[in-house]
């Protein structure tokens, strides 16, 4: 309990020091829960409050928040998954914390732990960044108020996992909410320098790659009403890019909606979002033999061999259009079934002409990508 204290007091003075800023400092205590027919109060508006904020308060038996951190080393063969949740009964105990460790010759470490309602996460915010603890100190983050430095610690005992993840960024957030009534995301941090050492046991993972933050939450838990889900974010030489192609049971590709974020050397190029004109400017497929897009049906990735990613750039470098392509070095199984993840190669640049032809600039980096569903309907 002392350990607890001190770290929740360590993160509240974070938010509450002397340093003046526009946005108030609030603390929440997660989940705050409430009847599960009582509606959550799931907010999706932007600019008053911090952007790293708890955008579910209270919670019902329905609704879903997480705090999203990744880092995939420069070689593109190892990677780390940070990701602390709150997610009430039945679907969970209250807050959920998720690890995953990938090494250099490809073995993985993956933890899930549930913690119960009467241990709850502390988050506060300052600025626009946030401050976190879950699990009594398993891990824990430490958020700068213009969202340009993230520390993270890993703590966790009985795993003998310690050590620090930090994050280095001169990048503005893309602020984007609400997608569908059922799915909020915001990217804080689309890339940034990554710091990566930990140990585990006598082994240690260290590195320095593209490290990566953002947030997803909403009333009702998405695999309902997704069909399948594809995200990922990668740097290649001055170029950072992030992308989300998302595809509703309700509607199929049709109703569809895409975002994708382009910067150079640290100045955004593209940005859209949105379904529309945006779902036309903005491509993202798997390929591999014999891969069919939409993919028909859950656990069909074995082929998957990696994810073209194109952007129809009318304000683009030179009225350019970019386009990407990642090929996976390691598939690293998610949480379920139903989710991908892989690590890899990401090469791309501007298109030549605008014929679909890579240019002469196109430039190499690594990357970390995964595919959502197809989600079988939920009971």
């Amino acid at each position: 309990m002392a350990r607890l204290l001190s770290l929740y007091l360590f993160a509240l003075a974070v938010t509450i020091s002397t340093l003046a800023t526009d946005k108030h400092a609030t603390n929440y205590i997660l989940p705050r829960l409430i009847n599960g027919s009582v509606p959550s109060s799931s907010d999706h508006t932007l600019g008053y409050e911090a952007y790293d904020r708890a955008y579910n308060y209270p919670h019902n038996l329905t609704s879903y928040e997480w705090w999203y951190f990744d880092a995939v080393s420069s070689d593109g063969l190892s990677s780390v998954v940070i990701q602390p949740i709150v997610l009430g009964p039945p679907l969970g105990n209250g807050t959920q914390l998720r690890i995953q460790l990938v090494f250099p010759n490809g073995s993985s470490i993956y933890r899930e732990m549930d913690y119960l309602v009467d241990e709850p996460m502390y988050v506060s915010t300052k600025g626009d960044g946030s401050s976190g603890v879950i699990g009594g100190g398993d891990a824990s983050w430490v958020g700068q108020p213009d969202l340009g430095e993230y520390r993270l610690k890993l703590d966790l005992k009985d795993d003998d996992i310690r050590g620090t993840v930090t994050f280095l960024s001169e990048l503005s957030p893309e602020a984007r909410t609400d997608l569908f009534w059922y799915l909020n995301w915001i990217n804080l941090v689309p890339d940034a320098v990554a710091l990566v050492d930990l140990k585990i046991g006598e082994e240690r993972l260290a590195f320095t790659g593209n490290g990566y933050h953002d947030k997803n939450w909403g009333p009702y838990l998405f695999g309902s009403f997704i069909d399948q889900w594809y995200w990922g974010h990668g740097r290649a030489g001055p170029y950072s890019v992030v992308w989300f192609y998302l595809i509703p049971k309700a509607g199929g590709l049709a109703e569809s909606k895409a975002l994708g974020w382009v910067s150079k050397d640290g100045e955004v190029l593209y940005s859209a979002c949105g379904g529309g004109d945006d779902q036309d400017t903005i491509s993202v497929k798997p390929y591999g033999e014999g891969v069919e897009f939409p993919i028909p049906g859950p656990n069909m990735t074995s082929n998957i061999e990696g994810f073209d990613i194109s952007f129809r750039c009318p304000y683009g470098e030179d009225g350019a259009d970019y386009a990407f392509r990642f090929t996976k070095k390691v598939y690293t199984q998610a949480d379920l079934d139903q989710y991908a993840r892989w690590i890899g190669n990401i090469e791309g640049g501007p298109l030549a002409g605008g014929d679909g032809a890579a240019g002469n600039g196109n430039v190499t980096g690594s990357a970390l990508c995964e595919q959502m569903g197809p989600f079988f309907d939920l009971p």
